[in-house]
Formats: C-alpha cells, sequence, structure tokens
C-alpha cells in the first residue's frame, strides 16, 4: 500500500534524470528508494513507540513527501531529508500528547 502511495505521489512531480546514467529514473526506481526509506523509519518508530506511532509516522512521512521539494532538483531525490522532517513532526505530536515520553527517551 505504501508503494503505491509513494509511486502516485511521485507521478504527479517532473521526471527525475539519473545524472550518473544520463537517463530518466522510472516511478518503480523512484519508489523503491522511498519505500526502503519509510519501510527503516516505520521500524526505528515501532520499536521505540509502538505499531500506532509507526503507522502515524508513516501518514506525517507520506505528508511531507507530497510537499516535498526535492524532486524540484536533478538527480535522485534525498528521502532521507523526508525522514527527518517526518520525525521532527512526530516528535512534536508525541511530546504534546506524552511528554514524559519524548524526555524519557533522551
Amino acid at each position: 500500500m505504501a508503494a503505491v502511495a509513494i509511486c502516485q505521489r511521485i507521478k504527479s512531480r517532473a521526471a527525475l534524470v539519473d545524472a550518473s546514467r544520463n537517463r530518466l529514473l522510472t516511478c518503480e526506481e523512484l519508489a523503491g528508494g522511498a519505500a526502503r526509506e519509510l519501510t527503516a523509519f516505520m521500524r526505528a518508530v515501532n520499536q521505540l513507540f509502538g505499531q500506532a506511532r509507526a503507522d502515524q509516522a508513516a501518514q506525517e512521512w507520506l505528508q511531507e513527501l507530497a510537499c516535498a521539494d526535492c524532486f524540484a532538483q536533478v538527480g535522485t531525490p534525498e528521502f532521507r531529508q523526508i525522514t527527518i522532517a517526518a520525525a521532527n513532526r512526530l516528535v512534536h505530536q508525541i511530546s504534546k500528547s506524552d511528554p514524559e515520553r519524548v524526555i524519557a527517551r533522551r
């Protein structure tokens, strides 16, 4: 399901060029990299905060992907920047609902 959402968001953006190979990147190539990054992010959040927060993290990540500027640049998108932005949003939400949990993790 995440791969479909990722691919839909990627298709709505301009075609990206892989400068190292001098060719356009396919949606499947972009979605594969994005899915790996999203999966790693969800696993980390699940280990720290549980499945409900991991699901929330996925939604935050997909929202960041939808408004990211990473597709405006030439080359492969930096999906790690999306993860950092989504993590920041998630921490703010967790700190509002359970501030002791965030402090305990530091």
